[in-house]
């Protein structure tokens, strides 16, 4: 992929009309299991904070993918897409797909090399995300989980792809 393609991709992933869709839901489900006694809970406070969460987690999302998938991505010439083995045992591509989180395509060749887009991408947009989460929702344990659960619902979304997904 060249830097154009990458760039092309995240800006169509960030006008899709189900990326906002996912979020809002997203933010609806957080904000029910919110057990926050100190607030008034009318129907009105629900939406509001549930489209408050969805901003957040968008904003989260959006620039995760910008760092990993399309500027560090294009910097370290690394392929963002994930690549199915499609072939071998379901143990051989089981451990393929995870480890796909670690390990992916240089632009120019096959070759396999560390996945830093991803990672690197990944922790700046955790840290970033400081920036406009509550308070009490900043801090190492909650940066730490901002970053360690993009990489888990990435290697299952891979295991998706290995089995049920086309290239």
């Amino acid at each position: 992929m060249t830097a154009g393609e990458k760039f092309g991709a995240w800006a169509r992933t960030f006008i899709s009309p189900g990326n906002y869709v996912g979020k809002y839901l997203s933010g609806m489900f957080s904000e029910l299991q919110d057990d926050d006694d100190f607030k008034k809970d009318t129907v009105k406070n629900f939406f509001a904070d549930s489209a408050t969460r969805a901003a957040r987690g968008l904003a989260s999302s959006s620039t995760r993918k910008f760092y990993a998938d399309a500027v560090l991505a294009s910097l370290l010439k690394q392929d963002p897409r994930y690549h199915r083995l499609g072939k071998g045992s379901a143990k051989r591509r089981m451990i393929y797909a995870l480890t796909r989180v670690f390990v992916t395509q240089g632009d120019r060749c096959a070759c396999h090399q560390f996945n830093a887009s991803f990672l690197l991408g990944t922790a700046g947009a955790a840290v970033t995300s400081n920036l406009w989460e509550r308070r009490e929702r900043t801090g190492p344990f909650h940066t730490f989980r901002r970053f360690y659960q993009p990489i888990y619902f990435a290697a299952f979304g891979h295991l998706i792809a290995e089995f049920v997904g086309g290239q």
